[in-house]
């Protein structure tokens, strides 16, 4: 397969895709409050019953930790889609698919990837995620793909694995 692909990156594309992205790492962050919650209150409710027993601390201590962590990504996120915003170019980008590699070239930047360097594809909302280690590689927009490119490379990125 030799294809070549091109679409416009813009700062709300940008934004859209760091927000798919961080729903991918955070996974339920309401789940997390809510479990925080529950250690913190729980860990209220032994101090009062017994404060001579350790429980009392340790379940505040759990329930910070788990309302804190949430938090955190929160204003995280926040910031680094407000410099992504800000520092990201409007331009063309270029990507091109072929049985070798897969090259992604914009007006500042190219970078040509071989199929082994990569571990694994993901899909979330709008966008195809293409990672190398635990690092995101590519950021592709589901809308310029079709089904048989997605395909494609969920099948080079498998086959490099073996």
């Amino acid at each position: 397969m030799n294809k070549t692909l091109e679409y416009e990156w813009s700062q709300e594309l940008g934004k859209a895709s760091l927000d798919a992205y961080f729903r991918t790492i955070e996974g339920r962050p309401w789940l997390m409050l809510v479990g925080g919650l529950l250690f913190f209150f729980a860990g209220i409710h032994f101090i009062n019953t017994d404060p001579s027993q350790a429980w009392g601390l340790v379940f505040l201590l759990f329930g910070t930790i788990f309302l804190l962590r949430p938090v955190k990504m929160f204003f995280y996120k926040k910031r680094l889609c407000k410099d992504s915003v800000r520092l990201a170019p409007n331009s063309k980008v270029c990507i091109e698919i072929t049985d070798d590699h897969l090259a992604v070239s914009t007006s500042e930047s190219n970078r040509i990837m071989k199929w082994k360097s990569f571990t694994g594809a993901k899909q979330v909302q709008e966008f195809t995620f293409i990672y190398s280690g635990k690092i995101l590689a590519a950021s592709i927009p589901s809308r310029v793909l079709n089904q048989s490119d997605i395909d494609f490379i969920i099948e080079k990125i498998s086959l490099s694995k073996l």
